[in-house]
């Protein structure tokens, strides 16, 4: 029994070793060590649910974000919604597979907005006015104009060069929610490695040495 005894606990001390050596455990600061991590994921959940009834008011009033076809918008939402709830209560339970969809969909919409800002780098460099599309959005474009002589009729219509600012002002407002997108990844998946480092370390307390 002296001997079964003893190599059960190396076998432990082992164990607990390896732990330590390839199961470091992450992190709970944020923000340069200032706020806790489990804070900052609870403003970026509540921001997010803020975010997700601002939508859906826009839906209800018929202002579209997207400028798609309304049903695709709603789906949208419905999802987005899902993950903001999921993700307020996996913070709540500290359960790391609740925070599994609020990561999944911010992936796929930052992934999207970097595509669309590609794109629309690739549009001005080419000479394309991206105003044109905001203007639309909001209802303001004006009709081209119509001359009595049908060869003034022919090819575009000049464009303003006044209102090419809104086409940078819609890359920079692009390029800070990729930023401030990404930054939510990364902290919500900082706490998604927290959780399940304390889901596995309860589970290896709980399951008896062999």
């Amino acid at each position: 029994h002296h001997t079964n005894g003893h190599v059960r606990r190396e076998t432990e001390a082992r164990f607990l070793q390896a732990t330590e050596l390839f199961e470091k455990a992450p992190s709970s600061k944020c923000c340069c060590g200032k706020i806790h991590l489990q804070k900052g994921a609870g403003i970026i959940g509540g921001f997010s649910l803020v975010s997700v009834l601002l939508n859906a008011l826009l839906v209800l009033l018929g202002v579209g974000r997207l400028g798609l076809n309304p049903y695709f918008e709603v789906l949208i939402l419905v999802f987005d919604f899902f993950s903001v709830v999921c993700l307020l209560r996996g913070l709540h339970k500290r359960k790391s597979g609740l925070l599994r969809p609020f990561l999944f969909f911010n992936f796929l919409w930052n992934a999207g907005l970097i595509l669309l800002f590609i794109w629309c780098m690739i549009r001005m460099a080419r000479g394309t006015d991206l105003s044109k599309p905001i203007m639309n959005q909001l209802g303001r474009s004006r009709p081209p104009p119509h001359h009595s002589n049908p060869f003034l009729n022919l090819g575009r219509p000049p464009e303003d060069p006044g209102t090419h600012w809104l086409g940078f002002l819609l890359l920079a407002a692009l390029a800070l929610l990729i930023v401030v997108g990404c930054s939510f990844i990364h902290i919500i998946y900082r706490m998604f490695r927290v959780f399940a480092y304390d889901e596995e370390k309860e589970a290896n307390r709980l399951t008896p040495p062999i």
